[in-house]
């Protein structure tokens, strides 16, 4: 993506969340990588939450799906699709290859069978078909900053697991993905895996742990929205996406004949 989309994705996350920072890097990356793919004109964004994601892409998204009412709720009034339709992943309400294409934004690792969410988002779409996917792996976890610093000192790997298990249920997380074993999922789903790109370095993960943790304990948040030193600082913390093997994983692929 050139500077101008850049620019636009992070606008739109800092008005979205001008007060978690961590969030806005984290979800601009996802979406820069995802506004990158072609994915044609009938999309349908699996896992669509309350369409705030879906808004940094900067279009309108033909269908949004969830399987939380409120969130639905919330998704038809941010006006971002066309449709929202409140539905288990594993058994959409549309017929066979009704999309061109699909997106599933941090949402694979919240699920109890990603596999059979997958399964039927290679029925709902057309052959040829584009799907992105993001999803957070091993590191994630492995790579929070003060977890690290409690294996450290001595007798401290029970401290730093409870950190982990904490953050696992902060984010809801119930598991994470290798890129290979994502590939493996998504060819054994229907699926012809294109592109692997890994996101959020270990130095980036480090500054977003130290931001998350402050966030959820600061009561007043500042709101970080007019500094335009911040705005430089995200620009470069943006830009190079492709730095070292990283906590979050883009799979690019393609709907088999």
């Amino acid at each position: 993506m050139n500077g101008a989309a850049l620019e636009a994705i992070l606008n739109r996350a800092l008005t979205a969340w001008p007060d978690r920072i961590a969030k806005v890097i984290f979800r601009a990356q996802e979406a820069l990588l995802i506004g990158g793919v072609a994915l044609g004109d009938n999309v349908i964004d699996l896992g669509c939450g309350d369409g705030t994601f879906a808004s940094l892409l900067g279009r309108v998204t033909a269908c949004g799906i969830d399987r939380s009412p409120a969130a639905c709720r919330a998704a038809r009034a941010s006006r971002v699709y066309r449709s929202v339709v409140a539905a288990d992943l594993t058994r959409l309400p549309f017929p066979d290859r009704t999309f061109d294409g699909a997106f599933c934004n941090s949402t694979l690792e919240h699920v109890r069978h990603p596999e059979a969410v997958l399964a039927e988002a290679a029925r709902v779409m057309r052959p040829g078909g584009r799907l992105a996917v993001t999803v957070p792996t091993p590191r994630k976890r492995d790579w929070l900053l003060f977890a690290r610093m409690a294996e450290r000192l001595p007798g401290g790997d029970p401290w730093a697991e409870r950190y982990r298990a904490a953050f696992d249920r902060y984010w809801g997380h119930e598991r994470y993905f290798r890129p290979e074993q994502l590939a493996g999922l998504l060819e054994a789903s229907g699926f012809t895996v294109l592109r692997i790109e890994e996101y959020e370095s270990r130095a980036l993960s480090a500054t977003l742990d130290v931001l998350n943790t402050l966030e959820a304990h600061h009561r007043h948040r500042r709101r970080y929205i007019g500094s335009p030193e911040l705005r430089d600082v995200l620009r470069q913390l943006l830009t190079p996406l492709h730095l070292e093997p990283g906590a979050g994983v883009c799979c690019i692929a393609e709907r088999k004949p």
